[in-house]
């Protein structure tokens, strides 16, 4: 958009009748009121008063019929045009079909530096009229005064005091009942205070001059609402002549003025809107929005201004900017987005959607303060900019005005307000139409505008780019100009029938370039209609789909293959399908997969087909420097017929030349290559199928060799996990050698196998396992330097020999008549340690795999462990038989140690051992927990150690202190015995004998089955022996009287059912 555009429609907007003249007087440009003023009067196509008309002619037209104010305008606008006048101002009257009206012509220069004048009429007849409505009253009121004092009053020199009329109070606003008369608070209270002094000044003439003197001056009514008045009078003198008293009335101009600030700031207001109007092509936005809120501050005489923005949600205010003047005096710091519901009165022009003036900030209601570093605000004003749906999209306030805001105000603020909203939206508009354009022009879619008849009227840069052709080449053509021929009339009928009946057609055509080339595109071509609905466009947005096809083709290419060796059940099944499905892909005569060359240039083709398929299994020899070596050296496929050309080439056939070899790899690392034969060489397109085949393939073979590698190497773990468990959960030797015997022939294709054990103590190998052999093979024994076991034993080397037709020193220790031809003898070493030999034999010659000798390690490492923890285990059973028999042996002689000591229990312990293991068999106990019960009884009493002989050994009964130091005795043996982990489970009856079933025992009066069950068995036994036997202080019970006592303590000494089983056991030993 131009920016004489822009103005013109700036200037459309305006409400004014507003024209632009020329230096000589030529209309120029006139806005759209204008226009409908030259209608109203009678200028219907504007032939008199439009663009191209000298105005001044126009003037002269008029004046020549007697027009007083056509003359008045001639001279003044020539005065203007010549440089001698700075401005025109003149109001006239006309006759129009609605009556007479009244218009204020304005002219003002264009700028201060253009001769070239702005002349607007604006229409004041409501004002004029008005104003001569209030001279005629002025004139009737001046009549009234002088017969009936009618908004008159008397100023009486003498006494100072006033007298009013009725029309007075009505003035000033004031009851005439509190009306005292005084001037001087007249003039104190109902005089502006800005005025004032002009008032007094005016009486001080009067008085000192003995004369009227008129003024126009503010009064302030009691409400506040401030009123403009002119006040004339007259001198009245008394008989000699002496002036006495003024007589005075009172004009209210309020109105006539205001009318009059109204026309002042309708053309500061047009002023405003010209200089938006001239620089809104070279300003920003902001700047833009910054002078207007300027110019709204000057307007309004303001001091404070603020622009802000409200958000589409209408919930929330985005705080945009101050005035200069208001930035200099505010320092308060603002979240960028504020609530409506949080702003202050301010926002209620937001919320009321209409312009709000709160002339007393601080007595509005609603009214919060203000923050901290807030520019002072004692009034102010707001006005909303509403859009077409009443939503508020921006406020415009100024403040601090030194008088009252009033709707004067509001509107020109409002009006101001619009027009640089209208600006800015159509600066915005035309940001965006720019970016649009550049965005067209830069994307990389080729896109196409052609008129309704489908000529092209606009490409952008991609569609030259893509097609060659540039805009002068295809402008008025039609886009059938580049079609390809794959396609027929009927085909581009079809699309043009749809597109002319306003549908969007979207598919794929073939298109021709400027270079001959055919390529695919898809395009999606739009009809665009006006505002009646009318297709005047079609966009065609295209899109060069070569790249697309071509993926497809490798995809489909990709699943094809992909899906064909899902079905191969191995690596030779692989192979075939790869060739297959490549020479069909590729439309080769022949294919073929090779191994890497070696380093001498040697090539094993290890599958082909077609006319190469005689090929397969053969050897081919290349040079170092071959295109086939280069390739492969580097990764990279090669191509044409210089792979079969020359001495250095390979040649798989004289009629079928290799034109492709590209390598199959993982992880850059070939290992093999696909060969490609047929007459034409590979097109760019069928390269890249090519790669995709190769990528397949890689995969799919590395994968292949992997899953076979892992199978082997799962097959050879498992095994190791067998022979691991065998080892791990003890089984016999024997069984053990057997199934490392078995893995071995099975892993590691031998037939024969011989395992020899290291003596513990002499320097010979035992034979313990043998394998395949068809006799006996050899001597049971051998000495460490004998056979080749012995060798290998002795030197802790293996020995090979893989041909031993070949060694005339062959010594197996092995018959010949076994047919062996090779011979593979290994050390079994366990931490250090020889263990034995491991012997293998093979009747046929020997091709190990690769890794023969490391699975041959493995097994033969896990036979040395095996034999290991076999002596391990005989060792550490011998080691815990002598251990066991130690402790027992150490447990009897503390137990006869404690007899020698209380001679009259001698035999005593012994015998409860034999009663407490009889009577705990009786009661189910475990063998494993009657070794404890044993231990336990036979240190039943070891406690006693730590008691005093004249304790343990006094002839007759015991004192209650002895009593307390003997009952201690558990305690000693607890401390004596826990320590030792040995006796750990067998403290319960040493350190628990002596507690009772019903709690009253010692050490720890254990109750019930606290007690433990060892503890309660032996409780029964030792007191039985107890009663039995003789003591120095008396004689051993009869045996029925002591079943008597043990069955009377039942449930109170002794558990009753631990006494129920003890008797009943004394019972079947008197049976027995």
């Amino acid at each position: 958009m131009s920016d004489d555009l822009l103005s013109s429609m700036i200037l459309d907007s305006l409400e004014d009748s507003v024209a632009l003249l020329d230096t000589d007087g030529t209309i120029m440009l006139v806005n759209a009121a204008w226009r409908r003023f030259a209608q109203e009067h009678g200028d219907q196509n504007l032939a008199c008063t439009g663009p191209g008309v000298n105005y001044l002619d126009v003037c002269r037209q008029a004046a020549a019929s007697g027009d007083t104010s056509a003359i008045r305008i001639l001279d003044g606008l020539q005065a203007m045009l010549q440089g001698h006048q700075r401005s025109l101002y003149l109001e006239y009257g006309c006759d129009t079909a609605a009556g007479s009206c009244w218009y204020a012509l304005r002219a003002v220069p264009l700028s201060a530096d253009d001769r070239r004048v702005v002349v607007s009429h604006v229409h004041i007849t409501d004002a004029k009229r008005t104003m001569m409505q209030q001279e005629e009253m002025l004139t009737i009121l001046s009549r009234a005064e002088a017969v009936a004092h009618v908004g008159s009053w008397k100023w009486n020199f003498v006494t100072n005091q006033v007298t009013w009329s009725d029309e007075m109070f009505r003035i000033f606003g004031l009851d005439p009942a509190s009306f005292d008369g005084d001037l001087d608070a007249i003039i104190a209270q109902a005089i502006h205070p800005d005025d004032r002094e002009r008032v007094q000044a005016s009486n001080a003439h009067v008085l000192k001059h003995h004369e009227p003197a008129p003024l126009q001056y503010r009064i302030l009514r009691p409400s506040g609402e401030e009123r403009v008045v002119y006040g004339d009078g007259q001198i009245v003198r008394d008989a000699e002549g002496q002036p006495t008293a003024l007589l005075g009335s009172i004009h209210d101009r309020t109105e006539l003025v205001r009318a009059q600030a109204a026309e002042l700031m309708d053309d500061r207001r047009l002023s405003a809107l010209f200089e938006l109007s001239e620089r809104a092509h070279t300003l920003s936005e902001s700047e833009i929005i910054q002078l207007a809120l300027e110019h709204a501050v000057t307007l309004t005489s303001s001091q404070i201004g603020y622009l802000h923005f409200i958000n589409m949600d209408q919930l929330t205010i985005q705080l945009y900017t101050w005035s200069q003047e208001t930035l200099a005096h505010c320092s308060a710091v603002y979240d960028s987005h504020y609530p409506v519901d949080r702003a202050g009165i301010w926002a209620d022009c937001v919320r009321e959607r209409r312009p709000v003036i709160h002339n007393d900030d601080a007595q509005a209601a609603g009214w919060r303060g203000l923050p901290a570093g807030h520019a002072p605000l004692s009034r102010h004003l707001s006005v909303p900019v509403l859009d077409a749906d009443n939503k508020v999209m921006l406020v415009i306030g100024v403040g601090n005005k030194a008088q009252l805001y009033d709707d004067a105000d509001a509107r020109q603020v409002g009006l101001l307000a619009d027009s640089m909203w209208k600006i800015v939206q159509r600066k915005r508009a035309e940001t965006w139409l720019r970016l649009q354009g550049a965005a067209l022009e830069a994307a990389g879619t080729p896109m196409v505008i052609a008129d309704k008849d489908g000529a092209i009227e606009w490409v952008n840069s991609a569609y030259t780019r893509v097609t060659g052709y540039t805009l002068a080449e295809v402008i008025g053509q039609n886009p059938r100009f580049v079609r390809s021929g794959n396609h027929s009339d009927a085909f581009y009928d079809q699309i043009w029938d749809a597109i002319s009946a306003g549908e969007v057609w979207h598919g794929e055509v073939s298109t021709r370039r400027k270079d001959g080339q055919f390529y695919e595109e898809e395009q999606v071509i739009t009809p665009v209609r006006n505002e009646a609905g009318e297709i005047t466009h079609f966009i065609a947005i295209k899109q060069d789909i070569n790249e697309r096809k071509q993926r497809e083709r490798e995809q489909l290419s990709r699943a094809t293959l992909s899906a064909a060796l899902g079905s191969a059940s191995s690596r030779a099944d692989l192979v075939a399908v790869i060739i297959r499905h490549a020479g069909e892909i590729l439309g080769a005569a022949g294919i073929a997969i090779a191994s890497v060359p070696t380093e001498e240039g040697r090539i094993a083709v290890e599958m082909a087909s077609g006319e190469w398929i005689t090929v397969t299994g053969q050897h081919f020899d290349i040079a170092l420097g071959s295109p086939i070596m280069d390739a492969m050296r580097r990764n990279r496929p090669c191509f044409g017929t210089a792979i079969s050309g020359g001495d250095s080439g390979l040649v798989l056939s004289d009629r079928l030349p290799v034109i492709a070899c590209a390598p199959l790899s993982v992880s850059r690392d070939p290992f093999g290559s696909l060969l490609v034969g047929r007459a034409l060489p590979l097109s760019a397109p069928e390269q890249r199928l090519l790669f995709v085949i190769t990528e397949v393939a890689s995969n799919a073979l590395n994968r292949a060799t992997l899953y076979e590698e892992t199978s082997h190497h799962l097959r050879r773990m498992q095994s190791l996990h067998h022979i691991d468990k065998a080892i791990s959960a003890g089984v016999e030797m024997d069984i053990v050698l057997s199934i490392v015997l078995d893995e071995l022939i099975a892993h590691l294709a031998v037939d024969a196998i011989a395992v020899f054990r290291q003596h513990h103590t002499l320097p010979t190998l035992d034979r313990v396992a043998t394998r395949g052999f068809l006799r006996t093979p050899g001597p049971q024994t051998v000495r460490l330097g004998e056979t080749y076991a012995g060798q290998v034993a002795l030197s802790r080397a293996p020995i090979y020999r893989p041909d031993l037709s070949v060694h005339v020193d062959t010594n197996t220790g092995v018959a010949q008549a076994e047919g062996f031809g090779m011979y593979y003898g290994i050390p079994l070493l366990a931490k250090g340690q020889m263990k034995g030999v491991l012997e293998l034999y093979t009747r046929r010659p020997f091709h190990g795999a690769a890794d023969w000798h490391v699975t041959l390690e493995m097994f033969a490492s896990q036979l040395a462990i095996a034999l290991e923890n076999d002596d391990m285990m005989e060792r550490l059973q011998r080691s815990h038989h002598e251990l066991m028999h130690a402790y027992e042996a150490t447990i009897e002689g503390w137990s006869r140690a404690m007899d020698l000591r209380d001679k009259e229990t001698e035999g005593h312990t012994l015998r409860v051992t034999e009663m407490a293991l009889r009577l705990a068999r009786a009661m189910g106990v475990s063998d494993d927990d009657l070794i404890h019960i044993r231990r336990g009884a036979l240190l039943h009493d070891i406690g006693k150690m730590g008691v005093p002989d004249q304790i343990l050994l006094k002839p007759g009964p015991l004192t209650d202190d002895e009593w307390v130091i003997m009952r201690m005795h558990p305690v000693y043996a607890y401390e004596m015995l826990a320590p030792i982990a040995f006796l750990e489970q067998s403290l319960a009856i040493p350190y628990g004998h002596h507690e009772r079933y019903d709690g009253t025992g010692y050490p720890r009066k254990l109750k019930g089955e606290q007690i433990p069950l060892a503890a309660r068995i032996f409780a029964v036994v030792d007191v039985w022996d107890a009663l039995r036997s003789d003591r120095p202080y008396r004689a051993g019970w009869p045996e029925d009287k002591v079943r008597a006592h043990i069955r009377a303590q039942a449930g109170t000494h002794f558990d009753p059912h631990v006494a129920e089983v003890f008797l009943r056991v004394l019972g079947d030993q008197d049976r027995g």
